[in-house]
């Protein structure tokens, strides 16, 4: 059947070049046939003003032109680049030379009756000749024309017979091929409806397991609530007794500078020191409870991520000049560091990081704080935050565990530098809350730096804006790559400068400096310019793929919410 409908195709396409082929040979005729039609006309009007020249009623000088009309004809060239000159029986070519002799022999203006009398005999029989001439000639290319008509028909009549053959052939094929492909899907449907039956079980069983499962879960969840609210009792019971040790801690210590050998004092020290660690311990399990709970506290408020560091080094500030450590912030004054976020726990963030960094860092050292804007792996802005210390570093072995909760760097442990563990894990949470990210590069004995990165604040109009820059990247990608080489610098120099305003500043100004080369480097070949073309569109298509899977989600989760 395949091979059938090969042969199909191949001989209607042949038909279809005959028909094109036919086309041009009708053309051609149809040509040619005007151009004997003409030959024909201006030879009956030479012929006819040649007997009224012979009669007396027009001059030489008109039948002059009339021949000259009729010899340009002659010289046309026709659509097979042949005159029509060319195309006459000889005959006709002696009888019109015949005329001519004829002509230039008489005087000029009108023939003298005499020399009429003379030539009668003679001219009478060259303008028989032309016009029997001129009627073979359109009679030879009718019988031509029709001898070529015929060929074509029967050339058509055995294309349509073979075709037909083929057509009636395939159709058979058809026809059987239908009644197997009938018959192997009947028993194939059989066969799905056995399957159909086993996975149907094999689901209702799944469905079985998946009641199951979610009791479990739910009894889990249960568990894990009931896991919370248990240690947030136990903590908040252990809070008030340890708040009331610490308050008469203090107490002993105005009795214990009686002790002359200082004995108490050390004692009331120790205990003090405990009980406080004891209540960091206890307020850090009662926040990471809080935000372990299935509904953490809503993030939704504009946070000013660099009011939030000032004042978190405001409430650091006794704890860093007891250490001597001097706390600097690096940041553009002219930038905003605006996120959407809970100031309560971006200000725990913080606290924790700097007061670690001050904790960790040997007297006299330098805390460096850098704020940036960064754009991230899905084309968005982060505020990224990085806090640098010259303290003890954390062995490269131990950085992966180091946001667990209750995990300590041996270094510090060895230390003997107090702490809970949990500290880290908080921060963790809260910026894993945030849609944000943490991570620690650290060397030891040098230093390390946490950067934490929180989505940037959105305003409506920004929204705006960003919901249409996979459109216009999109329009630019396709404006770039359809432009000629002649308008290649206009057209970056425009699309540049559009996607810049959406967010896209650092691919606007990679465009602009595609476009400067091509100003600066008018005569550069069409090879390089493509080379540099190509990859800037290898650039802006990568970018276009991550907004169009970042859209993508967020569709997913607005038709989720």
């Amino acid at each position: 059947m395949f091979v059938n409908l090969v042969l199909l195709g191949i001989n209607t396409n042949k038909s279809s070049e005959g028909a094109a082929a036919e086309k041009a040979v009708f053309s051609s005729a149809e040509t040619t046939a005007s151009a004997v039609i003409f030959t024909q006309r201006e030879s009956l009007a030479y012929s006819t003003n040649y007997a009224l020249w012979l009669a007396g009623s027009v001059t030489k000088r008109d039948v002059q032109i009339s021949r000259a009309i009729l010899a340009q004809r002659l010289n046309v060239i026709d659509i097979e680049n042949e005159t029509m000159g060319s195309r006459l029986e000889p005959a006709l070519l002696n009888a019109l030379k015949a005329s001519d002799d004829l002509i230039d022999q008489s005087g000029d203006g009108y023939i003298t009756p005499k020399r009429a009398e003379e030539i009668k005999t003679q001219a009478e029989a060259i303008i028989a000749q032309i016009l029997s001439e001129s009627r073979a000639l359109v009679v030879a290319y009718q019988q031509q024309l029709d001898q070529l008509l015929l060929n074509i028909v029967s050339d058509r009549k055995l294309d349509a017979e073979r075709n037909l053959f083929l057509l009636i052939f395939l159709i058979i094929l058809t026809t059987i091929f239908l009644i197997w492909i009938t018959r192997s899907t009947l028993h194939q449907f059989d066969i799905a409806k056995e399957i159909l039956k086993l996975e149907i079980a094999e689901l209702e069983a799944a469905r079985a397991d998946l009641r199951i499962a979610q009791t479990t879960v739910k009894s889990l969840e249960d568990l894990n609530d009931s896991k919370n609210d248990f240690i947030s009792t136990v903590n908040h019971e252990l809070r008030t007794p340890l708040t009331s040790i610490i308050g008469y801690v203090d107490l002993l210590k105005d009795l214990a500078e009686s002790d002359k050998s200082g004995e108490a004092k050390k004692i009331v020290a120790v205990v003090d020191k405990n009980a406080l660690v004891l209540l960091d311990l206890v307020e850090s399990i009662l926040s990471l409870s809080k935000l372990d709970s299935r509904e953490p506290e809503l993030v939704h408020s504009e946070v000013d991520i660099l009011k939030v560091i000032e004042k978190s080094i405001f409430v650091l500030s006794p704890q860093a000049e007891d250490a001597a450590i001097k706390i600097k912030i690096e940041s553009d004054r002219d930038v905003e560091y605006m996120a959407t976020g809970n100031p309560s726990q971006l200000s725990q963030v913080f606290i924790n990081l700097i007061s670690n960094s001050i904790k960790f860092s040997p007297k006299g050292s330098l805390v460096t704080i850098k704020l940036r804007r960064v754009l991230n792996l899905n084309m968005l802005t982060d505020i990224q935050v990085a806090i640098t210390d010259q303290g003890i570093g954390i062995p490269e072995s131990e950085i992966p565990m180091l946001f667990h909760r209750f995990f300590r760097a041996s270094n510090a442990a060895n230390s003997q530098i107090g702490g809970t563990g949990l500290g880290l894990a908080i921060v963790a949470k809260i910026v894993e809350i945030h849609h944000g990210h943490i991570y620690v590069v650290s060397s030891q004995n040098i230093g390390s730096t946490f950067t934490v990165k929180i989505p940037a604040f959105v305003s409506a109009v920004e929204r705006l804006i960003l919901d249409k820059r996979g459109s216009v990247l999109f329009r630019a990608i396709e404006s770039i790559e359809n432009s000629s080489n002649e308008n290649l610098q206009n057209t970056c120099h425009e699309m540049g400068g559009a996607i810049g305003f959406y967010a896209l500043e650092e691919h606007g100004q990679q465009i602009a400096i595609f476009a400067k080369w091509l100003k600066n480097n008018p005569n550069a070949s069409d090879v390089a310019i493509l080379t540099k073309k190509d990859e800037l569109l290898a650039l802006l298509t990568t970018t276009l793929r991550i907004i169009e899977v970042q859209e993508e989600k967020n569709a997913r989760l607005n038709s989720h919410s």
